[in-house]
């Protein structure tokens, strides 16, 4: 329990220090919310590995309906601010090393999944270049996530090996975190380069973490944070120019608990298999390099992300990210 109110001081310090003179700040008149529409495909094939983290699919939705009070009043936010409420879907699954054995294969990483909803509360403080992020995700691990059929699946298309330790994955269990982001804008030069530092803290029954980082932007920083930060200021805003982009990410991260490793909290002895506390890692890194455009109502952005041994036998693993939109 101390762990959890650890994390949320990490955000809530930056949030509560807001001068008296932006508390007092009205919230602006409501914009103009268009249908946006942004879907992720990560995958680790394009560096012909298949464990780990295998594959991942997320699907962000922005709509009117999402805009009502109701929606707003479970998440968090900056005072005086616009808000963006998201629809989010999440599905991803974990591996070990050796995919096609029956058996349990001990001192590697479990086979895990999940799927869960989630709704996203992004609040944008022009003025202080801030962008804050509340994020409350319900869902499930375990074989009701469908991570086993989908990845048979798409094995027997491609003509790969089939994974036959999925029985052994984490069992079935409750997803419930709280999730909070804070991003600001250190340094920019609009449409030639950005300098973004970004916290995260995440808080429930799935991952317990702190994060810190930074990323690097150069060429179209108004499009790429349209992309990734504050769609356009809160408005669905369309380039009618081709706007390209490149960026590069690093950040560390402080796991205290992690239920793809340690087993859920629910049913961790029904588990068949999990790994000790003290063979998780405790400091994870992240780095990440990766191309983007924007043209019109259309968004593609394609990036390699390499990540430092989760576990004491662990590897270093890379994979990939595709990710696309349209506004409507």
């Amino acid at each position: 329990m101390r762990g959890w109110v650890f994390i949320f001081m990490w955000l809530a310090f930056p949030v509560c220090s807001l001068s008296a003179q932006e508390l007092k700040a009205t919230t602006p008149d409501s914009v103009n919310v268009s249908h946006w529409l942004i879907i992720s495909y990560d995958n680790d094939a394009h560096f012909k590995t298949d464990y780990y983290y295998t594959q991942g699919i997320r699907a962000e939705y922005i709509a009117p309906l999402f805009e009502r009070r109701f929606f707003r009043k479970l998440l968090l936010k900056l005072p005086g601010t616009r808000q963006r409420t998201v629809l989010v879907l999440v599905n991803d699954a974990f591996t070990p090393q050796e995919i096609e054995p029956a058996e349990i294969q001990r001192g590697d990483r479990p086979f895990a999944g999940y799927f869960y909803a989630g709704l996203i509360q992004r609040s944008y403080k022009p003025e202080k270049d801030l962008l804050f992020t509340s994020e409350l995700d319900l869902g499930v691990m375990g074989p009701w996530s469908g991570a086993e059929p989908f990845q048979t699946k798409l094995h027997t298309w491609l003509g790969d090996p089939l994974p036959h330790g999925w029985k052994n994955q984490i069992a079935h269990d409750m997803v419930l975190n709280y999730n909070l982001k804070l991003e600001k804008r250190l340094l920019e030069k609009k449409d030639l380069a950005g300098l973004y530092f970004t916290s995260r803290a995440r808080a429930g029954t799935l991952y317990n973490d702190l994060n810190g980082g930074f990323v690097l932007c150069l060429g179209a920083t108004d499009a790429f944070r349209s992309n990734n930060y504050a769609p356009a200021k809160m408005v669905g805003k369309t380039y009618q120019k081709l706007k390209p982009y490149a960026f590069l990410s690093a950040e560390e991260k402080l796991v205290l608990y992690n239920a793809t490793l340690q087993g859920g909290v629910l049913n961790e002895k029904r588990c068949a298999y999990t790994l000790p506390a003290k063979d998780v890692e405790r400091l994870v890194g992240k780095g990440g390099v990766g191309i983007g455009v924007t043209w019109r109502k259309f968004m593609l952005e394609y990036a390699l992300y390499r990540t430092t041994p989760e576990f004491d036998t662990g590897l270093w693993h890379n994979y990939s990210q595709l990710k696309s939109g349209l506004r409507f």
